[in-house]
């Protein structure tokens, strides 16, 4: 039975868009990890999951929401790596690749486990260990990476697009949504900017957040030994000697300084010789060439055999 033209093109719209989906499904584009949301936490990653985004990025989840394998501690020799995305690398980045694995594997005899998720604070970090009091015992280091907008209150779950708790249902969809509609969004004519608050020198710091992280560090530190050991991370803006960047940080790393007190060890990563610009594949990212730089730093100051 010959189609009418209407519905011939129809047919023809229905089974391109069928093999978009497919086509676009089979690269690997949703093959991203989950998470789990809820007032107490924010969100956390999903336990139990791994993949390879674009068929290529490996990564992988364990049982108790760590980025690494499973969970099965190394005695005395265990580090706890926490962080927001700077530690969890995210989609673009393969798991070799990340600051957790390139930390192990300076150090081999230790077992690095890496606690973290993109835009996390301090707030996330520390319910997390109130909900694994498991993983928080065996770790013998803790090595705690932290930015300027860190050691605030928790971040909270707000959209699918950037921490997904569930596939999407049409790949083709998601791949607009979040990757076409933006770059066309940007060729519009930009909205007038706000004006920055003046004397505002970093609005992110929370004082309630701060005391819990400070009595938590004091209370790991004195009654189990922790040893502590606290990155302070510059974006590219520092290190390019944006002024406003440059005073902000600069306050941020003196709280964080005075929180930890006697208690932990803090190394300013923008006083390193090794570490420059060239290190980053965003404004706050590090690229793969810089994981493995800050892992080196972060091993030659634990100084371990």
């Amino acid at each position: 039975m010959k189609l009418s033209r209407p519905l011939l093109a129809v047919s023809i719209i229905v089974i391109s868009a069928i093999g978009l989906e497919f086509g676009v499904r089979s690269t690997g584009i949703i093959d991203f990890p989950l998470y789990d949301a809820d007032e107490e936490i924010g969100y956390v990653l999903k336990p139990s999951q791994s993949g390879r985004f674009l068929n290529k990025n490996s990564w992988t989840v364990n049982a108790e929401s760590i980025n690494a394998g499973p969970w099965k501690p190394n005695g005395k020799k265990d580090i706890l790596l926490v962080g927001d995305s700077l530690v969890w690398g995210g989609n673009p980045m393969d798991q070799s690749e990340r600051l957790g694995p390139q930390l192990e594997k300076l150090i081999p005899n230790w077992r690095v486990w890496p606690i973290a998720a993109g835009s996390w604070s301090a707030g996330n970090q520390l319910v997390y260990f109130s909900r694994h009091p498991d993983v928080l015992v065996q770790g013998d280091i803790i090595v705690w990476v932290l930015n300027d907008g860190d050691l605030a209150e928790k971040s909270e779950w707000t959209r699918e697009s950037t921490h997904p708790r569930t596939r999407p249902t049409s790949a083709l969809a998601y791949a607009f949504e979040k990757y076409v509609k933006p770059r066309l969004t940007q060729m519009l004519p930009a909205e007038k900017q706000t004006e920055p608050v003046e004397g505002v020198i970093n609005q992110f710091l929370d004082d309630e957040t701060i005391d819990r992280f400070s009595k938590f560090v004091e209370n790991e530190a004195t009654s189990r030994g922790v040893r502590f050991l606290f990155i302070a991370y510059p974006g590219k803006g520092v290190v390019e000697g944006n002024q406003t960047d440059v005073e902000t940080y600069a306050h941020f790393v003196k709280r964080l300084r005075e929180s930890v007190g006697v208690n932990g060890q803090v190394f300013d990563l923008k006083t390193s010789t090794s570490w420059n610009a060239d290190l980053y594949r965003d404004g706050i990212h590090p690229n793969a060439e810089g994981n493995r730089i800050m892992a080196a730093e972060i091993a030659k100051l634990l100084n371990l055999q």
